[in-house]
């Protein structure tokens, strides 16, 4: 599927709303428990949504926890 928009975002609840915001990215690329809002950072825990056009140009959103890179100095399996 060639040209498709997506992009990543964090829910987050300011002033008894909710909102969404970009997740802040590691040096390489790996999305972090926080988010940047209205030039401040803040730790947001909970799960990324994946949000894109469809072929209708209709937004969809996907929610998923999977996204964040598991830490690896606790991981038990000895491929890591």
């Amino acid at each position: 599927m060639a040209h498709r928009k997506a992009w990543l975002t964090k829910p987050v609840k300011l002033d008894g709303e909710w909102r969404t915001a970009a997740p802040v990215l590691t040096q390489a690329g790996v999305p972090t428990e926080t988010v940047r809002v209205e030039g401040t950072t803040r730790v947001a825990p909970g799960t990324f949504i994946v949000e894109y056009y469809d072929r209708q140009g209709r937004r969809c959103r996907t929610s998923t926890a999977a996204l964040v890179a598991p830490n690896t100095s606790q991981s038990s399996s000895p491929l890591l």
